[in-house]
C-alpha cells in the first residue's frame, strides 16, 4: 500500500509497477469481456447450422486481447513528460595537446529529477493510476477504451439475445 505521493526513485518504479499491473490487466478483462461476447453471439448465429470453428480464431483472440492492452499501457508510459534539472560538474581534462577539454561528468547525488507522469498516486487510496491529474489523460486512456468496449461488447451481446430468442422460436 502506498502511504504517500512517490518520492524517489523506488517509489517512482512501484509506482508504476502498479499501475502496469492494474491497468494492463483490467484493459485485458474488458478486452476479453468483448471477445467472448462476439464469440456467445457467433455461436448463437450458428444454433440451426454447422458450428463455427474457433479454432483457428483463438490465436486471434488472444493476440487482440494480450497485445491491444500492452499498446495501451505502453502508450501512456511513453507519454510522460520528463523535466529533468541538472546539476553538472566540470572537471578538466588535461589531454596531451596543450588545449583544455572539459569533460561533463554526472554525478548522481547531484542530478535532482523532477518527474512528471501520466501515472499519478494517489495517497488515499493508495494506487497509481492514470489521470489523477489530468482528467484528459483519464478521458483518453481510461473512459474511452471502456466505454468503447461496453458498446461493442453490448452490441455482441444484444445480438447474442436477439438469435437465442429467434432460435428458440
Amino acid at each position: 500500500m502506498i502511504f504517500s505521493l512517490p518520492s524517489s526513485e523506488d517509489d517512482c518504479f512501484l509506482c508504476i509497477l502498479t499501475f502496469v499491473l492494474v491497468y494492463y490487466f483490467s484493459m485485458v478483462g474488458a478486452v476479453w469481456f468483448v471477445i467472448l461476447a462476439y464469440s456467445w453471439s457467433i455461436c448463437f448465429k450458428s444454433l440451426g447450422s454447422t458450428r463455427d470453428n474457433f479454432a483457428g480464431k483463438v490465436i486471434y483472440f488472444h493476440a487482440i486481447a494480450w497485445i491491444l492492452p500492452l499498446t495501451w499501457t505502453i502508450s501512456v508510459l511513453a507519454l510522460q513528460q520528463v523535466r529533468v534539472t541538472l546539476f553538472f560538474t566540470f572537471r578538466k581534462v588535461k589531454p596531451k595537446i596543450h588545449s583544455q577539454i572539459f569533460k561533463l561528468d554526472f554525478d548522481n547525488n547531484l542530478l535532482p529529477k523532477k518527474l512528471i507522469f501520466q501515472v499519478d498516486a494517489n495517497s488515499l487510496s493508495g494506487i497509481c493510476f492514470v489521470g489523477y491529474k489530468k482528467p484528459k489523460m483519464r478521458a483518453g486512456f481510461l473512459l474511452a477504451p471502456l466505454s468503447l468496449d461496453l458498446i461493442v461488447g453490448g452490441v455482441f451481446l444484444t445480438q447474442g439475445k436477439v438469435l437465442m430468442a429467434y432460435s428458440i422460436l
